[in-house]
């Protein structure tokens, strides 16, 4: 099914749309950027084919980026969705943890992504209607809110803000979605913010009920946020009582720091 225009909001290739985008960076994401790692060297590149668009993403995208989370996921190629599925099709690369997919992604040849098409500056064309569609089927048979398309020069990255699983084939599903330039020096950090919110969201997936001071925790499904629900069904962003959430870097769990101590919200990722 086809991204219609009206339901994708794009953001700015820079910081400002970056935060936009994913939200501010968190304890996770501090904690995993800290690991030390040599530069990727460059080189003369000349990309025309779908090989050329594998070569690069690997080298200077999904490699790197997996360094941060080579203790818990593994950057799978050409695997179908895990655990037991009846789909036969094969994403080109997926982040795994575990039984979930936490991010998908497809590597096409040079051309392919026109960001003028999918911002509206231009109608869509057969490209963008066929990628959008793709994009989508990935998503629901992966069963992941965000996908990736690389075509050797343009990075596109999609979240479909579902509420749960099955929205991701409502066409009226909202998609925000971003398109950096392979030599943005933003690229690879934007893949690892993606990569450590979709985790997140997995983390929340298999998260075990949680009521603190008559308040239930839930979380939303596309992106893994916590919030709090009372009896009357009132929402709140953040706990009334001002617990504040942590991440354990010992084991990558989150947990509520309260006045009697932790209250643990997640299992660990390590």
């Amino acid at each position: 099914m086809e991204i219609p225009p009206a339901f994708l909001e794009i953001f700015p290739p820079d910081s400002q749309g970056l935060l936009r985008f994913l939200g501010p960076e968190g304890e996770m994401d501090d904690l995993l950027l800290s690991k030390i790692v040599h530069p990727v060297n460059q080189v003369q590149e000349d990309l025309q084919s779908e090989g050329d668009s594998v070569r690069v993403f690997n080298a200077y995208m999904g490699h790197p980026v997996q360094l941060a989370f080579q203790r818990f996921l593994t950057l799978r190629s050409e695997v179908g969705p895990p655990g037991r599925t009846p789909y036969k099709e094969t994403a080109d690369f997926s982040w795994i943890y575990g039984d979930q997919c936490v991010v998908v992604g497809e590597l096409k040849r040079h051309g392919i992504i026109n960001p003028n098409r999918w911002s509206g500056r231009l109608q869509p064309d057969g490209n963008r209607v066929w990628l959008s569609k793709e994009l989508r089927g990935y998503c629901h048979r992966y069963r992941t809110p965000a996908v990736a398309a690389f075509d050797g020069r343009w990075l596109l990255i999609l979240i479909f803000q579902a509420n749960r699983e099955e929205g991701l084939q409502d066409e009226r599903c909202p998609v925000t979605s971003i398109i950096f330039d392979y030599k943005s020096p933003l690229l690879r950090h934007c893949l690892f913010r993606l990569v450590c919110q979709q985790t997140r969201r997995c983390q929340a997936e298999t998260a075990p009920s949680l009521n603190l001071d008559g308040y239930t925790r839930r979380f939303v499904w596309w992106s893994g946020q916590p919030y709090w629900v009372d009896a009357n069904n009132h929402i709140y962003r953040q706990h009334p009582n001002r617990h504040a959430r942590r991440l354990d870097p010992m084991n990558g769990a989150w947990y509520w720091h309260t006045p009697n101590g932790r209250v643990w919200d997640t299992a660990g990722l390590w």
